[in-house]
């Protein structure tokens, strides 16, 4: 795990921290359940994941957004052009 996480540019939560200042969200917000969504914004509770978790995302997106009573949404972390296949696949 640690070779994985030394090849990206960033820390999820370095995308997460300036996605959701700048959409005026709430970052880690600890839902009653004890897990944390990444963002929680006034109308979608979002979840952060580098392109080759898209599907983990979905279903992430989707329990966040029942415990918050929000749409689900997702941001998807791509950091090179391969990792658009994975943008196709969360779309489609």
């Amino acid at each position: 795990p640690a070779s994985v996480l030394a090849k990206r540019e960033h820390p999820e939560k370095w995308y997460q921290q300036r996605w959701c200042d700048a959409n005026r969200g709430q970052v880690e917000v600890v839902l009653p359940d004890g897990t944390r969504c990444d963002c929680v914004t006034d109308t979608h509770a979002i979840e952060f994941d580098f392109g080759n978790n898209w599907a983990e995302a979905v279903g992430q997106s989707a329990y966040y957004s029942l415990q918050t009573d929000k749409k689900p949404g997702i941001v998807l972390i791509l950091e090179t052009m391969k990792d658009r296949k994975n943008w196709i696949r969360l779309n489609s």
